[in-house]
């Protein structure tokens, strides 16, 4: 069974979010990279770069075809903990998840089940 981290499992409490910028490596031009925002949004593990046709070994410049794909950014890399409680800590937003209990319901399922669950200690889960 797999067990990863449900994604329907409801956000504990309001959360405080931390800042990040995502960068781009080192060749990369300035003027290319994000602005920071008072939020984190976490690299997606994407670092090719593609043409049309093939993988490119190079990154283009601005303004260059194929310009701007995702791998050409470098944001904050996914981290977790398992709590050992049933939940998972993002350690880049600050979110706490349930983790995945292994079996696909529907969304009024997850809505009752968010009510009912006491995961971590805590009973305000959402979906």
């Amino acid at each position: 069974m797999h067990r990863g981290i449900v994604v329907l499992a409801a956000v504990v409490g309001w959360a405080a979010v931390r800042p990040c910028l995502a960068q781009g490596p080192s060749d990369a031009p300035a003027a290319s990279q994000p602005a920071a925002r008072p939020y984190c949004i976490v690299d997606t593990g994407q670092s090719a770069i593609f043409s049309d046709t093939a993988q490119l070994l190079a990154a283009p410049r601005p303004g260059e075809a194929f310009f701007g794909q995702d791998g050409f950014y470098r944001g904050a890399q996914a981290s977790y903990r398992d709590n050992g409680d049933g939940t998972v800590s993002d350690l880049n937003t600050g979110l706490t998840w349930v983790r995945a209990r292994g079996e696909k319901v529907t969304w009024k399922a997850a809505q009752a089940g968010a009510s009912a669950c006491r995961a971590g200690g805590h009973a305000d889960w959402r979906t």
